[in-house]
This record gives C-alpha cells, structure tokens and sequence, in this order.
C-alpha cells in the first residue's frame, strides 16, 4: 500500500504541461487514483498514509489549470509548475522536459502513465 501512495505522488511531481485554459481554467480535486487493477479513494489515499506514517490530505493534492495556461499540480508538501495546452479533450502537461497527456470530460481530468491513473473532479 505504501508502494501505491509513493507511485502515485512520484507520478504527479515527476513529470507534467503546456497550454492555455479558457473555460477548462481552476482547481480540480484529486478524485482517484487506479492503480495495478484497484481504485483507491480520496479517503482511501487519506487512510493509506495514516497507516504508513505519511502525512497527506486529500485536500492538499490537487490540479490547478490557470487562465494563462500555468498549471500547478500539488501532492501534499510538494508540488509543480508547468504550462498546458488543450486540444479537444486532449491535455497536454509539459513540466521541464517532461510531457504528460490527459483527457478532459467536463469537470473530470483524467491522466493516466505507466500504470496509474490520476482522476480529478472541478
């Protein structure tokens, strides 16, 4: 269980971004995150940390698209900085030299990489 939290908030710091809002812009909320065939819960994610001694909250995990196109993705103490783009429904997160693409479905922003899948609600 651990080993799914650490996945997780390595897969929101490591890599994300670039583009411009318009209606898409504001904060998102960590909804989910699936992982090896198992979805766990904001609560869930709340209680797994309790239980490894880490601390997170769910309320500190969360996506920010910005009108000008910056986003900002925070994991609890940690957290970063790009830019993003949208096409359609495709997201495109660029942080660094790290790209990340996701897909919007109204107030839902769905990411998914090496396994793991990161849903955030509006």
């Amino acid at each position: 269980m651990q080993l799914l939290l650490s996945l997780a908030l390595a897969l929101a710091c490591g890599g994300l971004a670039t583009g411009c809002g318009g209606g898409h812009a504001g904060l998102y909320s960590i909804e989910s995150v699936e992982f090896m065939g198992e979805s766990y819960g904001a609560a869930d994610l709340e209680a797994l940390a309790a239980a490894t001694g880490t601390d997170f909250s769910a309320d500190s995990f969360y996506l920010e698209l910005k009108s000008n196109g910056d986003f900002i993705m925070a994991t609890g103490d940690s957290s970063v900085e790009g830019t993003y783009e949208i096409k359609g429904n495709a997201l495109t997160l660029e942080y660094d030299s790290s790209t990340v693409s996701g897909n919007i479905d109204g107030n839902q922003i769905t990411i998914s990489e090496s396994g793991t899948t990161l849903i955030f609600k509006k």
